[in-house]
């Protein structure tokens, strides 16, 4: 009957290096892997700047509000945005061959700004509301895909 303990403290003391070991890994694979519903991003007047050959996911809605806020999304560079955009206030800067995909509205409030350089694109999937000033020298696909 002795070897049933002994058997039980070995499986024990595997189980417990397995889980100082490699649980640690695959809580952060998962962690990486697994996207995060319902997010906002609040731009409350800073300046937030996607740089060149970056991509950027935000699983949800994007908000940007005070007249200092700045969005700036460089060349070559991607934000996708699976909810809705509102710019309330301030600038939103797409330059060169940046890409925006926006999957549900985007609404450009009365004081914000949206400038789209060539040769890159803006695509919204839902209604392009503009209370503000675009100025479009590149492609802006609005509706479905």
């Amino acid at each position: 009957m002795r070897l049933l303990p002994v058997l039980a403290e070995s499986v024990l003391l595997r189980l417990s290096r397995w889980m100082s070991r490699e649980f640690p890994v695959v809580m952060a694979i998962l962690a990486l892997t697994i996207p995060a519903m319902g997010q906002l991003v609040v731009n409350n007047g800073a300046q937030i700047v996607i740089r060149e050959n970056t991509q950027v996911v935000v699983n949800g809605d994007v908000q940007q509000q005070g007249a200092a806020a700045v969005l700036q999304v460089y060349d070559s560079a991607t934000l996708q945005v699976t909810g809705n955009v509102t710019i309330q206030d301030g600038s939103v800067e797409l330059q060169g061959n940046s890409l925006m995909q926006v999957t549900q509205d985007m609404t450009i409030g009365t004081s914000a700004t949206l400038t789209r350089q060539a040769p890159g694109n803006l695509q919204v999937q839902g209604n392009l509301n503009n209370n503000g000033t675009i100025t479009n020298s590149g492609t802006v696909e609005v509706g479905p895909p």
